[in-house]
């Protein structure tokens, strides 16, 4: 999902590289970008809860996080099950080791001050669908997840209407490569077609919203949006920014998409 864009050449170019690097670490740096006062810059501009950190998939991070002051983050779990046990591993792909379960995860949460959970659950589907609710369902009994949950997934099937049924805030994944494809060649026809069967499948899993990388923003509002229920809420990605650009807020607010009521979050690298 993300892509690194490095430019110039020489140093430039090398620090760029290791800045990379940098990125998908999941520690914190020993001496961390300027980050301090985000969050009340955040309030200050109304964007608390709105605008929030990306894939805080480790104790480490959360705590980072929790210390910073934000109440609202996104995680990445792949979900597990064999004939003795199932489980939520919060990772990013099924290669990352020493990865805690959901909820050993959840435990170190303050569910008292927390506004936002975006999960991004990697492998929903048609054989695990069920254990995967029961999974979601005894965890809101634990801590009471639906009230802060966003269940991402890219399952097209009406089996997450199951979950939308019962509360859950349900987001559909948008797939990116295609469409930025067609946005890039200016292929009407395609995303027209796909908006049409993409606005069918919402009202079958009776979607609570979508979610998408900013560069998927074209096609959401000329060819989508008009398309689908206004109930339908919006959460997106770009990649392309960073909480810890002391200069942040005035990028943020000079993108696009950053003045859209229908955006209720955006995730930011940190």
């Amino acid at each position: 999902m993300k892509v690194l864009k490095l430019s110039i050449t020489g140093v430039v170019l090398i620090t760029s590289f290791f800045l990379a690097v940098s990125c998908e670490s999941d520690s914190i740096p020993d001496e961390p970008i300027e980050l301090e006062g985000i969050v009340e810059q955040l309030k200050a501009n109304g964007l608390e809860n709105i605008v929030i950190p990306h894939r805080i998939d480790d104790f480490e991070r959360m705590k980072m996080v929790q210390q910073m002051g934000f109440t609202a983050w996104e995680l990445d779990l792949v979900f597990y099950t064999d004939s003795s046990k199932s489980y939520f591993s919060v990772k990013h792909n099924q290669d990352s080791t020493q990865a805690p379960t959901l909820k050993e995860y959840l435990a170190k949460v303050d569910f008292d001050v927390q506004k936002k959970l975006w999960l991004d659950i990697k492998n929903i589907n048609t054989t695990n669908f069920t254990e995967v609710k029961l999974q979601l369902d005894s965890l809101d009994v634990l801590y009471k997840l639906k009230d802060v949950a966003i269940i991402e997934s890219d399952n097209r099937t009406v089996q997450m209407a199951l979950l939308s049924a019962e509360n859950w805030h349900t987001a559909y994944y948008l797939p990116y490569w295609n469409i930025v494809k067609w946005i890039d060649n200016n292929d009407t026809i395609a995303q027209l077609n796909y908006a049409n069967e993409l606005s069918q499948q919402l009202q079958d899993q009776k979607s609570s919203s979508i979610s998408f990388d900013v560069l998927c923003y074209p096609f959401v509002k000329g060819y989508l949006e008009k398309k689908i229920s206004k109930n339908i809420v919006y959460h997106c990605w770009d990649l392309s920014l960073d909480l810890g650009d002391t200069n942040f807020i005035e990028k943020y607010l000079e993108q696009h998409y950053a003045a859209d009521s229908r955006i209720k979050t955006v995730l930011i690298p940190i």
